[in-house]
């Protein structure tokens, strides 16, 4: 869609000098392929440490589904004063057929 979101790291504070590496940012965010950002720059990534999507707005949130089973993320939210709130839990199995009868 050519929608720009900045992308931060939240497990350690970046120092000037450090080298950045180009990285391509995928989802699933509505679609099972959706590419957040291309040969964006960051500092080293190591497998899970987390990201966070600036800016999204409601689009993610709205668009997020379980299609083949798929649970939706923890959302969080970052304070003007740099504190972190959860305001949506991670899913579990069990939510995905809590309304079935």
């Amino acid at each position: 869609m050519g929608w720009y979101h900045e992308i931060i790291s939240l497990n350690h504070k970046v120092k000037k000098a450090e080298q950045k590496i180009s990285y391509q940012i995928a989802g699933p965010l509505c679609f099972s392929g959706d590419i957040i950002a291309r040969n964006y720059l960051l500092t080293e990534v190591k497998a899970g440490e987390y990201l966070a999507i600036l800016h999204s707005g409601a689009y993610v949130s709205s668009m997020m589904n379980n299609y083949c089973g798929r649970l939706n993320p923890a959302q969080v939210m970052l304070g003007d004063g740099g504190e972190i709130k959860l305001i949506r839990r991670r899913q579990k199995k069990e939510d995905l057929w809590q309304y079935d009868l």
